[in-house]
């Protein structure tokens, strides 16, 4: 065998496993793209599971179907807990970075701390 004939066989043994190595990586690729459009199709389904739950309340409240603002609060407090595993599932999958949900976290907290000092006041102005 000659100088060249190794080469050459060299040469068809890299092409070979570089080509192995090409599909497998186009056949990962191709599976996370379709593990993505499983995953985004999921939180479609989730955020119409919201848009439904509160197109309901909506409907109930005009049929006159809630004896009480209780009832409505209930409702609402149950389409929030769908809308919060949404949130959660999102989070998960980075969509928003560490210091933007902590950021919210923040808001959302001063938020209720805010209609608790309001709501503690309404509650002491209401004994009195």
């Amino acid at each position: 065998m000659s100088a060249t004939d190794v080469i050459n066989t060299a040469s068809l043994i890299i092409n070979v496993v570089l080509t192995i190595v090409s599909v497998g990586l186009a056949v990962a690729a191709w599976k996370e793209n379709q593990n993505k459009k499983s995953q985004v199709k999921i939180w479609m389904e989730q955020a119409n599971g919201v848009q439904q739950g509160l197109q309901n309340i909506i409907d109930d409240k005009w049929r006159g179907l809630y004896s009480g603002v209780n009832d409505i609060t209930n409702a609402v407090w149950a389409v929030k807990a769908s809308a919060f595993a949404l949130y959660q599932s999102l989070y998960d999958e980075r969509v928003i970075t560490e210091k933007e949900y902590k950021e919210h976290q923040m808001k959302i907290r001063a938020q209720l701390d805010k209609q608790f000092k309001l709501d503690k006041r309404r509650a002491t102005s209401k004994k009195q």
